[in-house]
Formats: C-alpha cells, sequence, structure tokens
C-alpha cells in the first residue's frame, strides 16, 4: 500500500502549507503582543485596524493580546490582530 503514501506532500513546512489554502488556521501572535481596545465593545484591534482609526487616543485603550482575552474580548474579523500577518 505505499501508492497512498507517495501522493502525500512528506516534509512540507506548516508555514507554506497553512499561507496556501484559505481554510488551514494562521500562526498566532505572541500573546504579549500590544492591542487596542474601545473601551465598553469587546473586540481588540492593531494599531492601524479601518474599524478604529478615526477615534482619538481619549477614545481608546492599549493592553496586551493576553489582557485583552482575559477581559473577554474577541479578536476583529477586519484587521486580525491574533495572526502573524506578512507585514508583522
Amino acid at each position: 500500500m505505499a501508492s497512498g503514501t507517495a501522493t502525500e506532500p512528506a516534509g512540507e513546512p506548516k508555514a507554506e502549507a497553512a499561507s496556501g489554502s484559505g481554510g488551514a488556521k494562521k500562526e498566532s501572535r505572541d500573546p504579549s503582543t500590544e492591542v487596542i481596545i474601545v473601551p465598553g465593545i469587546a473586540r481588540y484591534h492593531r494599531n492601524q485596524c479601518i474599524l478604529i482609526r478615526f477615534l482619538g487616543p481619549e477614545d481608546l485603550e492599549s493592553m496586551t493580546r493576553q489582557a485583552a482575552e482575559d477581559a473577554g474580548c474577541v479578536p476583529c474579523k477586519a484587521c486580525r490582530p491574533e495572526q502573524v500577518l506578512e507585514d508583522d
């Protein structure tokens, strides 16, 4: 039954495999990475997120990703602050 193993990609790096398929899990960012939250909204963002770009510093708080998750915040679906992106 060696023919089944010949078609499987052996030794393919996980990073390349994840970037090639839409359903694969991306690499997570360090829990100590600084993220931005809007007080009263249970979502955390990257500094340059399009959804918070017009808010002033008085409207925002920064904390670690781990602290935001511990406080019940979830990652923004627009900027994906929990994932490592090419420009990180």
